[in-house]
């Protein structure tokens, strides 16, 4: 079967007027890893695949992005879930 997935961005606002471009950038990180723990919660991770973390290790190009692969079991097939 093909896979299912999906993607999610994440743009935190300023806090406050003086909270720094860096702050903000760190709450968002912070944000995308706290939704990898309530995606794992529910959906264990996928044998196939290791989760893939390009916050932590951003790509040459700047892309950075957390990429998760689960399985889903949907009539009897399994089916590989992304998640980034």
């Amino acid at each position: 079967p093909d896979a299912i997935a999906l993607r999610v961005i994440f743009r935190a606002m300023k806090m406050s007027a003086s909270e720094d471009d860096e702050s903000l950038r760190t709450r968002e990180k912070m944000l995308c890893y706290y939704a990898l723990k309530l995606i794992s919660d529910v959906w264990p991770v996928s044998n196939a695949n290791c989760p893939k973390d390009y916050i932590k290790n951003p790509k040459p190009n700047g892309y950075q992005s957390l990429h998760y692969t689960a399985s889903l079991m949907i009539g009897g097939d399994e089916w590989p879930f992304e998640v980034q």
